[in-house]
């Protein structure tokens, strides 16, 4: 998604005498919320800082927006001016005499790409929580991360497995009687590169298994996505391919630094407690 984060200009008079006041903006706060964002600047994964100066009328309103300095994508630059011509109010500029006159006022706007976290081009997260049987809640979840993954991770990892946890319990014909562990690997390499090391087969058992081939653009996003395998339940195979969430990834580089086209494999596994009953749809 896109975030706007406002910089608020020195209100600048027109024709009017030095002694007078220019337009002081009405809750700026309130002008940009997360449902202003640009759907087609989301997709495209734009950013930039662009500022625009607004004509203020005599009542405060937003009249008209003329580009100061463009962000380098007109997407952004015609969003800013859409979102500020309607939403952004003033207390308007005065005269000498203290007469609401016509003004205008500069706005930096900075719109950023924030995904739900960066894979990094190698590395792992690994998830575990406590399941209660009776329940089937998560107590609790902790997670680790491996090679330049995002720190965010470490949230989605928790956050997708104790959402899970039913689905993992619905994998066994019987639930345990003591609380149970389960685990959540998502890794993503080279598609040259073999798999990392996966928990001990003593301690964990698989459960679900999805493997996909991921093409990343230059800039990170990803270009192309081909399911390779899925085993297992089916209410865990991991959608990678999915339409969401958009992830950005870290591309290959060239000799020279620059970022290339490449090719990632990425796999997603659940695990849970090998001293658990035996799961009717593990994956073998």
């Amino acid at each position: 998604m896109l975030w706007a984060a406002g910089a608020l200009g020195a209100g600048l008079i027109v024709a009017v005498p030095s002694q007078a006041s220019g337009p002081e903006p009405l809750s700026p706060e309130s002008w940009l919320t997360v449902d202003d964002n640009s759907p087609e600047a989301t997709r495209l994964a734009l950013d930039g800082t662009v500022t625009v100066q607004l004509a203020v009328s005599a009542d405060g309103r937003v009249t008209g927006c003329s580009l100061v300095k463009s962000s380098g994508h007109d997407i952004l630059d015609e969003h800013t001016c859409k979102v500020l011509s309607s939403r952004a109010r003033f207390k308007p500029a005065t005269d000498a005499a203290g007469r609401p006159v016509p003004g205008t006022f500069n706005h930096s706007m900075t719109w950023q790409v924030i995904t739900n976290a960066n894979w990094a081009q190698d590395g792992v997260v690994q998830a575990e929580t406590t399941i209660d049987p009776a329940t089937g809640a998560a107590t609790g979840c902790t997670a680790d991360i491996r090679g330049a993954m995002s720190d965010h991770m470490r949230q989605m990892a928790c956050f997708v497995l104790v959402n899970q946890t039913k689905a993992l319990l619905a994998t066994l014909p019987s639930r345990p009687i003591a609380p149970m562990r389960a685990r959540l690997l998502i890794s993503v390499r080279p598609e040259n590169q073999p798999p990392g090391q996966e928990p001990s087969e003593d301690a964990w058992r698989r459960v679900s298994y999805t493997k996909a081939s991921v093409r990343v653009s230059p800039r990170g996003l990803r270009t192309d996505c081909q399911m390779v395998e899925t085993r297992g339940a089916s209410t865990l195979l991991f959608p990678t391919c999915g339409p969401t969430p958009q992830f950005r990834y870290v591309p290959s580089e060239d000799a020279r630094g620059n970022a290339v086209p490449t090719s990632l494999s990425q796999e997603v596994v659940y695990f849970v407690e090998a001293g658990s009953p035996e799961s009717s749809s593990e994956a073998s």
